[in-house]
């Protein structure tokens, strides 16, 4: 019960732990070194903002599937009652009825993938973005989003100027 009420939050804070994690593990385990701390955080929180809306919408799931079977109940009885009273439009509510089943298997299954494969996607793009922004920040020259010194670039402009 608790999963389908908090799911979506639960959702998106997972989507931004592993966005921001993600992010430093990249930064951390890459060849550029002397990265500012602000830079990294620029980075790792753009990529968890961006992170947590798939998880969200991963966290939607448990929900789906609920409001699923309570819509494909509906439509069955409501196909039901259409085929007993004799109706004309008993063909269409069936169709309508096997529709709404189809949609209770395959919804919750479909946002959980799709939110759970778009998580790194969507960190990776907001941890771009950060760096983007903090390359301004660097040409304006505020300390700490500095980029790395890349050690197989040679000559003047890997000099770190204080």
């Amino acid at each position: 019960m608790l999963a389908g009420k908090y799911g979506p939050l639960i959702g998106a804070a997972t989507g931004a732990v592993l966005g921001a994690g993600g992010s430093l593990i990249g930064n951390v385990m890459d060849d550029e070194r002397g990265e500012g701390t602000l830079r990294l955080g620029m980075e790792a929180l753009n990529a968890a903002s961006l992170a947590a809306v798939p998880g969200f919408v991963a966290g939607l799931a448990p929900r789906a599937q609920v409001l699923g079977k309570k819509n494909a109940i509906d439509a069955i009885r409501a196909a039901s009652k259409a085929r007993r009273s004799g109706d004309t439009a008993a063909g269409a509510a069936k169709i309508a009825a096997q529709q709404a089943v189809n949609s209770a298997r395959t919804l919750p299954t479909t946002l959980a993938v799709g939110g759970g494969l778009a998580v790194p996607v969507a960190a990776g793009i907001g941890g771009l973005a950060g760096g983007g922004g903090a390359d301004i920040y660097n040409a304006i020259g505020i300390y700490g989003m500095q980029q790395g010194i890349n050690p197989e670039s040679y000559g003047s402009s890997n000099m770190q100027l204080v």
